[in-house]
């Protein structure tokens, strides 16, 4: 209840006006003697509101709280953490708590695909694809990992990759007017520079628990560097990596990015209920926004590496590489660019 309090405060309108007392108590249905007790609440939880006989102004407060991801998520299970190890891992144990509870029994009102968000300020354990460590300062960037119910075949997982980084490209765009692109199968990559190299502003790993016949769930861990310096990335990243504040020049905030990355995830992984046609419009804007397409690239896979160009995505979303022996297919795997006159 304090996160719908935040929300009717925060939307109250340009310059974020006083909202009387009686309007809160009316759009919530609650006294307000209770109306008072939430922004107490809220207040405990740092945010600055200012109280008067007029009404309620919220001033300012913490960018990241539970209460600030809920008011933009209800529904959602939020579960933040100043520190955490990794996200994946404790969105992992919170979807095998959830997983006790069966699900509603009518078969048209099934479980949204996004049933829970992990986001954390800080990891000291985050890792990237291929158990590389992620860069994970605290107060900087979005560390989030979203709990997924996509009730597809385990066949479709690739699709569903497509998915994450296609929300989240979209996500960044609608929050700062960045065009990310992807590079397969969901790096999310700056605008390239006029030297033509392209840098990486996020990345994502896809976790899935199944049986024979379905997707049980599936944890989609989203790192996106938003607000990080250029002098505070490790050294030797900085040819390879950047920000969104290093792009734009502008700050963004992590709640809403987080919100925005949820909400395109949701709405993305739903398509994949709703069959080839609806796969298809996804497939599509994964396509329109993938750099690898084209490319002269190498695939590395567990003991094996392939060179070629990438000719496209195939319809259950892997990576086609035409290669002077024919074409190969690859649902995982990890891609180089290849330059002019490299084997």
């Amino acid at each position: 209840m304090p996160e719908r309090v935040l929300k009717l405060l925060r939307d109250s309108g340009p310059g974020q006006k006083e909202v009387p007392g009686p309007a809160l108590s009316a759009a919530l249905g609650i006294t307000r003697s209770a109306v008072w007790k939430k922004i107490r609440r809220l207040q405990a939880g740092g945010y600055r509101i200012l109280a008067s006989k007029s009404g309620y102004r919220l001033m300012d407060g913490p960018e990241l709280s539970a209460f600030e991801l809920q008011s933009r998520l209800p529904g959602v299970k939020i579960v933040f953490r100043e520190n955490a190890s990794s996200t994946n891992d404790l969105a992992l144990e919170t979807a095998f708590r959830e997983m006790t509870v069966p699900p509603p029994a009518a078969p048209e009102a099934p479980l949204p695909c996004l049933s829970a968000l992990v986001l954390a300020d800080c990891q000291t354990a985050g890792r990237g694809r291929l158990g590389r460590r992620w860069h994970s300062p605290p107060g900087v960037n979005v560390y989030m990992s979203a709990v997924l119910r996509p009730e597809i075949p385990p066949r479709r997982t690739p699709l569903l990759a497509l998915a994450a980084g296609l929300a989240s490209a979209l996500a960044i765009k609608g929050q700062t007017g960045l065009e990310v692109r992807l590079k397969w199968p969901n790096d999310l990559i700056a605008p390239a520079k006029a030297d033509g190299r392209c840098k990486k502003i996020g990345g994502i790993l896809l976790e899935f628990r199944s049986d024979p016949d379905r997707v049980l769930l599936a944890v989609a861990g989203i790192g996106i560097n938003a607000n990080l310096k250029k002098t505070d990335l490790p050294k030797g990243m900085g040819t390879a990596a950047t920000s969104i504040l290093a792009e734009t020049g502008r700050r963004v905030n992590r709640a809403a990015l987080a919100a925005a990355v949820c909400k395109e995830l949701d709405y993305w992984t739903g398509l994949l209920r709703k069959g080839t046609k609806a796969e298809a419009h996804l497939l599509k804007g994964y396509r329109s926004l993938c750099v690898t397409i084209g490319k002269r690239i190498r695939v590395q896979t567990e003991g094996e590496s392939f060179t070629g160009t990438a000719s496209g995505i195939d319809d259950d979303g892997r990576l086609v590489l035409t290669t002077g022996a024919g074409r190969l297919r690859f649902s995982t795997g990890e891609v180089q660019s290849v330059r002019s006159g490299d084997a």
